[in-house]
């Protein structure tokens, strides 16, 4: 590979790291992906001598511009591009004992925002367990990966329902289950808009449930189901937000704050307390139900 092609690939891949939240290494070799097919950049860094001079046309600015925005578009991804399925296989044929626990994480870390808390994991659950007491019931609404770190030992339950709508996170959830028999766990591929039917008795009551990282997103996306989610079958909600974008190197946590914070005043949510985590804003609600 050129030089000059790496050269500038690294200066490139320093400026992507400081504007989105990426190493500067990662962002430098997805650069070189990319560049490689652009066989108009290719042909112009062979043909010429500095980086300023490939840097001042057309073609490369064209180039950089182009790179940037695949990185930005790459990074939004928020399962990593590693299918899971051969790492559930590994699970599942896992002996019990270390080699159960490196394919449990290897899962987790698979998972963009699971892997976000895994640097304080224990500070998350203490934070929690501060707010929702002791419940028999847990509903996770949007859950990723989370039951495959839920510290069973310490908070029992009698129920845990967690919803996706990620096939792959629902696939890794029931063999993580299967495997530790977690028998009060149940999964189930979900989308806001088939509402509540999959709780099964629609008299049934959830102590907590759980809205992680969630709400923000669903008023961006999808602002019409929210007031689906206004009528979740639960006590206490705990709802929280992105302290900093999940690609861009910026604060949002003003923005996540009053978006949850306008939701449960639109779904009438009595607001018993906030807390924080090293990179999420928290709301603990009480429904009238």
């Amino acid at each position: 590979m050129s030089e000059l092609l790496t050269a500038l690939a690294d200066k490139l891949g320093a400026k992507i790291a400081k504007k989105y939240r990426v190493p500067a290494e990662t962002a430098r070799d997805m650069v070189l992906v990319h560049w490689q097919q652009k066989q108009d950049l290719l042909k112009l860094v062979a043909e010429s001598s500095t980086e300023k001079a490939v840097a001042r046309t057309r073609i490369y600015k064209d180039a950089e511009r182009d790179v940037t925005r695949k990185v930005y578009y790459e990074l939004r991804r928020y399962q990593a591009e590693q299918s899971v399925d051969p790492m559930i296989d590994e699970l599942r044929q896992s002996q019990e004992g270390d080699a159960r626990e490196k394919a449990r994480l290897a899962l987790v870390q698979n998972h963009v925002s699971t892997a976000e808390r895994m640097s304080h994991l224990d500070e998350f659950w203490t934070q929690i367990k501060t707010y929702w007491g002791e419940p028999s019931s847990l509903l996770d609404l949007g859950c990723g990966l989370l039951p495959l770190v839920y510290p069973y030992a310490d908070h029992k339950l009698d129920r845990y329902l967690a919803l996706d709508r990620s096939t792959d996170s629902i696939n890794t959830i029931q063999a993580f289950k299967e495997v530790y028999g977690k028998d009060m766990l149940e999964t189930h591929e979900w989308k806001i808009t088939d509402g509540w039917d999959v709780i099964g008795d629609q008299s049934y009551i959830f102590d907590v449930a759980l809205m992680l990282k969630f709400v923000p997103v669903v008023a961006r996306q999808e602002p019409e189901s929210l007031n689906i989610l206004g009528q979740v079958p639960a006590r206490k909600v705990i709802i929280t937000g992105c302290k900093t974008a999940m690609v861009k190197q910026q604060d949002i946590s003003r923005r996540e704050r009053a978006s949850i914070l306008a939701f449960a005043e639109e779904q009438g949510l009595d607001l018993l307390d906030e807390f924080e985590t090293p990179d999420e804003v928290g709301f603990v609600f009480q429904r009238n139900i």
